[in-house]
């Protein structure tokens, strides 16, 4: 017989079983919906690199689901670019943890790396960079350099500078600044050791510090260690121009303005000869010799036998003669002369370029500082007592 109590009974279980499923489902479709409503406000907001609102949005995904490895890794990013990164390396290793060695944990030990170099964890940024690195993120090659420099490892820093350099991963001005950096380094160290070869890489230097400054002409720290590296090198005259350069971009630099004022004085031992006073100068950096200090003589005079030693040793080539000239001599005479341009005279510290020189016809004979020169050489003065030529620009 058909028992109507107990076919109700069985009717209210499945009614209640019926919304008590679908509430459930309801729910849950809600939570996804949300989430997804969350995610794309996300990354809308950290397209758009407003990073507190990209913060505000992940706290509140996290509460929905709170091991998500992504949105803990764009919060930590979020923290980075604000600034703190202690905040941004808790959210990243929490990302790390739950990814573990997958295609995304690569990018994110870079970003670690990065994240320890900028609070100047250098150990920690290289042990980062390096498993960024052996995970296939060559983009870590620049950074792990700059902590290797930072870090006073001079030659695994410049592995990774060249090892950058060849991929073409250098691309901002303070890669090429460190790299800069760390060749001024490596001379330093040579000059301490009085190793000759720290003049080729104080030119290194340079020339990477010459890099940054095409990629931001405003680099002032770029120029205030060329002229650093021209100061070790011993020109003082190149040192004071790419210091003044600096200090034209940013004035506010106490250091350079007291080093400028400390520097020795450029100066030269003179010798007085039968009423003439002779000053050593050096020709295309290959021979030194006493010049007459003749302000009456319109160009440098060189000796045939001098001439010969600078075509010898490749530093005066064909193309540096000049059209022949006639001269007025001592006697009063016209005397025809053959000239060549003289790439570089240096006299102590300062080189003047480009001198046009007459050349005489006598072997060994004496040899003039002439006006060709002298008007390069800029404001001087003599201190006779001393026998000093002192270069005051």
């Amino acid at each position: 017989m058909f028992n109507i109590r107990l076919f109700v009974k069985y009717i209210i279980v499945l009614t209640i079983l019926y919304f008590a499923f679908n509430s459930k489902s309801i729910a849950q479709i809600n939570q996804q919906n949300k989430k997804d409503e969350l995610y794309e406000s996300i990354e809308k907001l950290s397209d758009n690199q407003n990073w507190v609102e990209t913060i505000k949005k992940c706290g509140e995904y996290q509460k929905i689901e709170p091991n998500n490895p992504m949105i803990m890794y764009i919060t930590g990013i979020s923290y980075r670019n604000l600034g703190d990164r202690k905040t941004a390396l808790i959210y990243l290793n929490e990302a790390v943890k739950i990814w573990g060695d997958t295609l995304t944990a690569p990018e994110t030990y870079g970003v670690i790396g990065e994240c320890h170099l900028d609070i100047n964890n250098y150990d920690s940024a290289v042990v980062f960079l390096t498993k960024a690195i052996h995970a296939g993120d060559i983009q870590a090659y620049p950074l792990r350099a700059i902590a290797y420099t930072q870090s006073n490892n001079t030659e695994d820093a410049l592995i990774d500078f060249n090892t950058s350099e060849n991929l073409n991963l250098l691309t901002l001005s303070f890669h090429y600044y460190w790299y800069g950096w760390t060749y001024m380094e490596k001379a330093s160290d040579l000059l301490l050791k009085s190793d000759s070869n720290n003049k080729v890489y104080y030119g290194i230097a340079i020339s990477k510090f010459n890099k940054a400054l095409q990629l931001n002409k405003e680099d002032y720290h770029s120029l205030k260690h060329i002229g650093s590296c021209y100061e070790l090198s011993g020109d003082y005259e190149m040192a004071k121009m790419y210091w003044q350069k600096s200090l034209a971009i940013n004035p506010h630099q106490p250091d350079i303005k007291k080093h400028m004022a400390n520097m020795p004085l450029n100066q030269v031992d003179i010798k007085k000869e039968a009423g003439t006073y002779t000053v050593p100068a050096t020709l295309n950096d290959v021979v030194k010799l006493d010049f007459v200090f003749d302000s009456g003589a319109s160009e440098v005079l060189i000796s045939p036998d001098v001439l010969l030693i600078l075509v010898r040793s490749g530093s005066v080539s064909e193309s540096d003669f000049l059209e022949s000239k006639n001269y007025v001599v001592a006697d009063g005479s016209i005397v025809q002369m053959e000239r060549v341009l003289i790439r570089e005279i240096q006299i102590a510290n300062k080189k003047m370029y480009n001198i046009p020189c007459a050349i005489s016809k006598e072997f060994f004979g004496d040899m003039l500082m002439g006006q060709t020169a002298l008007e390069k050489l800029g404001n001087y003065t003599f201190d006779y007592k001393n026998l000093k030529l002192i270069i005051l620009d």
